[in-house]
């Protein structure tokens, strides 16, 4: 009876003692002559209105309904402000400060993986006020995802349980099993072309940017899209000799200001590899991605790691490309953190980076710094040509123009060559191969005039039969 509950726990807790009801039990056994029947024996840890409240559902609640103490919440203003009306809260109100009746009725004071579940539940149910539920929905999964870390193995097998019947709202404002949704990794907003194509999980800013997030989207069984699930289409493309120049004139600084900054010698020491061997660069006029032949959105970088290949919008060294290109090379170099010094280096004439040098106590490369390193034939770039065909525009054609691309990227070891080896390999491949040596001072038609490395002291341009250029 809730009306009498409501009454009676009022009045136990207005006239008597907490200190008397929770006092241990003592219980008398054995034979009537012997210690046990005349002493007894105190239990620890045992009351029994203790007992009583968490077996008897006895504990009037804010829905008029009387239940067991320790399944319903504590009168909390931040609780409430988070389950509403939706979960069971106690009608009865306990003083601010912890006392004995705390421990006595034991109510909740943090929702569990169930309660969290159980919320979502109730709050779909309720689908005249989603609206208003909006913000609370977001609050939950924060929530969520500040408590998933310290979750046990126990806690996250019983939420792998639960999350076969879960159902999560889209980014369309629809309710859908946990597992038929899908998460685009890539962006710190909402996509409406992805969504219009595939049902996406409704996440705010914050928590789309929260750390643990990989984490929440694997228990819900959430399916996480990447870039390199998308479909490509690129407009006019071709190599960006420029970029690919600019890269390597900078390595030299690059790894001094990473030694500088205690980087490991592995991630230091692969940085001429990478730059020379591992990777391809293209340039584009456009670069538009696609989910199952669906547009979702165009993109200034795009790394394609089959091929392993950095597509940039053209031109490379322009503002916009820059919003993205200094975090995907520092992702490809593997040298996460450096972001705003490489944007500096990719920037500045060689000056303005020797100043930079000067001021913070960091060395300046030599010539002994350089390393050229032969390339490596890659018949991606120049002998792909559906990299150069041109993607069209019209939503209607976007089908036709996505490429999917098969070319093979066997590439050998590197060969590491000095200058003074790769000059004297030029004089030797000079009458055999017809190959002409460049002195860097003079100009090259093949090429947009540009010295490889000012300031170090001369070095040479190989053109070889293939059209690739050492440098």
């Amino acid at each position: 009876n809730y009306e009498f509950a409501k009454f009676f726990w009022s009045d136990v807790m207005k006239n008597l003692d907490a200190e008397v009801l929770t006092q241990k039990i003592k219980v008398y056994w054995g034979h009537s002559h012997k210690r046990g029947a005349i002493e007894g024996t105190l239990l620890d840890d045992a009351d029994y209105i203790s007992w009583f409240v968490k077996h008897i559902e006895c504990m009037p609640t804010t829905v008029k309904t009387c239940e067991l103490s320790n399944s319903i919440f504590i009168d909390s203003k931040e609780l409430k402000e988070l389950c509403g009306e939706y979960m069971c809260f106690s009608s009865i109100l306990l003083p601010q400060e912890k006392t004995n009746w705390h421990g006595i009725f034991d109510f909740k004071t943090k929702l569990s993986i169930d309660d969290y579940f159980v919320l979502l539940q109730k709050i779909r149910d309720d689908e005249k006020n989603l609206k208003d539920n909006l913000d609370r929905i977001q609050i939950i999964y924060s929530h969520i995802l500040k408590e998933i870390y310290y979750w046990s193995s126990d806690e996250r097998k019983a939420a792998k349980a639960k999350v076969e019947s879960l159902y999560l709202l889209t980014e369309n404002d629809q309710w859908k099993l946990a597992s038929n949704l899908y998460f685009y990794m890539e962006s710190h907003g909402t996509n409406n072309n992805l969504n219009d194509a595939i049902p996406c999980l409704k996440l705010d800013y914050r928590n789309r940017n929260n750390s643990h997030l990989p984490q929440f989207l694997e228990l819900l069984k959430i399916k996480q899209i990447r870039m390199n699930d998308l479909k490509l289409a690129d407009k006019k493309s071709s190599p960006a000799e420029h970029f690919r120049r600019k890269l390597i004139e900078i390595s030299p600084f690059l790894k001094k200001w990473l030694t500088n900054l205690s980087f490991p010698s592995g991630v230091t020491s692969l940085v001429d590899k990478k730059i020379q061997q591992d990777f391809d660069f293209i340039e584009s006029d456009s670069l538009e991605l696609f989910y199952n032949q669906n547009f979702v959105h165009k993109t200034n970088v795009y790394f394609d790691s089959v091929h392993k290949q950095l597509y940039v919008t053209r031109p490379w060294n322009s503002e916009t490309t820059f919003i993205d290109l200094p975090k995907k090379l520092c992702q490809l170099l593997n040298i996460h953190g450096f972001e705003d010094k490489l944007r500096f280096l990719l920037k500045g004439t060689i000056e303005e980076i020797k100043r930079q040098f000067v001021e913070n106590s960091i060395e300046i490369p030599t010539n002994k710094d350089i390393v050229i390193l032969e390339p490596v034939a890659s018949p991606n770039v120049l002998q792909q040509p559906s990299l150069s065909a041109t993607a069209t525009s019209e939503p209607n054609k976007r089908d036709s123009s996505i490429k999917i691309k098969e070319t093979n990227s066997n590439k050998s070891e590197p060969i590491p060559v000095t200058t003074e080896a790769l000059v004297t390999h030029s004089k030797n491949q000079k009458t055999k191969n017809d190959t002409s040596i460049i002195n860097s001072t003079q100009s090259c038609p093949s090429i947009p005039q540009h010295i490889p490395f000012p300031l170090y002291g001369n070095y040479v341009l190989i053109k070889t039969n293939d059209e690739r250029f050492l440098r």
